[in-house]
C-alpha cells in the first residue's frame, strides 16, 4: 500500500523591525550614518552641487517612470553614499532593490540635509523658477 506524506514545516517566527532607526549626524563633517534594517551601516555625505547636477542631468535622459520624487531622491542618495555595508558606493538599481523599509530609511536620512534643499527651493522661487503648478 502506498501512502501519500506530506511534510509539515515549522512556522517561521516573524520578527518586526522598529519602525524608528537611529541617525547619527554630524554637521561639521557633513555625513549621516545609519544602519539598515539587517544591520548594513549606511554613511552619506551632504549633497554638494555636483551630486545636484547629476541629478539634474539624470532626469533630463531617465525613461518618465523613473522622475518621481521618491526616485529622484533615491538617485540622488546613491549618489551621496561614501558606505554601504562594506562597500564605498552603491548604484542606484541596487538601492532601489533593498527592502521597502530600507528605502524609506535612506530617504529618511537625507532629511537631515534640509538646509541644502531648503536653500536650492528659495534660489529657485527667487529666479521664479518654481510655481505652484509645476512643483512636483
Amino acid at each position: 500500500m502506498v501512502r501519500k506524506v506530506t511534510t509539515v514545516e515549522e512556522p517561521k517566527q516573524v520578527i518586526e523591525a522598529p519602525k524608528t532607526f537611529a541617525v547619527q549626524y554630524d554637521d561639521e563633517a557633513g555625513t549621516v550614518s545609519f544602519n539598515l534594517s539587517d544591520g548594513t551601516p549606511v554613511e552619506m555625505r551632504k549633497p554638494r552641487t555636483r551630486q545636484l547636477l547629476l541629478i539634474d542631468s539624470w532626469k533630463s535622459t531617465a525613461d518618465p517612470e523613473y522622475v518621481t520624487t521618491a526616485f529622484t531622491a533615491l538617485k540622488l542618495a546613491s549618489l551621496c553614499v561614501t558606505k554601504f555595508g562594506n562597500a564605498n558606493k552603491v548604484s542606484f538599481d541596487e538601492l532601489i532593490d533593498v527592502d521597502f523599509e530600507d528605502c524609506e530609511r535612506v530617504v529618511k536620512a537625507l532629511e537631515c540635509f534640509r538646509d541644502v534643499f531648503d536653500s536650492l527651493q528659495a534660489r529657485l522661487n527667487s529666479q521664479g523658477a518654481v510655481t505652484a503648478s509645476n512643483d512636483t
